[in-house]
């Protein structure tokens, strides 16, 4: 395979024919449905990567751990991020690695925001329920304890 001419090879389900195609770097050639799977794997791992693991819409925008609403905001790869709600940090207080910022599509994004001097927050850092963020710098501390300070709401 790789004569010119030759027909291409599906990576994974090893098909041939006109549904396969070379998808440039890094994917190389699949078949329509294995490049979708490969795509829906890949975005599903950035989302694991970068806590983006809230369920979407018609689901409620709570926390499964301590119950509180939060604020669900899609992500640019199609899953869903939960930020805490009301709580706008300076970059310097947020490793850029947990930085997020709501573009202006209302999309979260991860890193460093184009505008503005403040970025939001995952929840899953922060959440009352979960451990103390001792490891991460202080204001992730303050909001932590006020997380811990409200409990689980009633009926939860």
């Amino acid at each position: 395979m790789g004569e010119f001419g030759e027909p291409r090879e599906c990576l994974r389900c090893r098909e041939t024919g006109g549904g396969v195609q070379d998808r440039g770097k890094p994917w190389g050639a699949f078949c329509d449905t294995c490049f979708a799977d490969e795509e829906t794997a890949v975005d599903d791992g950035q989302a694991a990567d970068e806590g983006a693991t809230a369920l979407g819409p018609p689901k409620p925008a709570i926390c499964p751990r301590c119950g509180h609403e939060q604020d669900r905001c899609p992500t640019g790869h199609g899953r869903h991020v939960l930020l805490e709600p009301g709580v706008l940090l300076l970059l310097s207080e947020v490793p850029e690695e947990l930085r997020w910022f709501i573009a202006q599509d209302g999309r979260a994004i991860k890193g460093t925001p184009r505008h503005g001097a403040q970025c939001r927050i995952a929840h899953e850092h922060v959440c009352g329920r979960g451990p103390e963020p001792t490891r991460l710098p202080p204001a992730f501390g303050v909001v932590w304890r006020c997380n811990r300070v409200k409990g689980v709401p009633e009926g939860r």
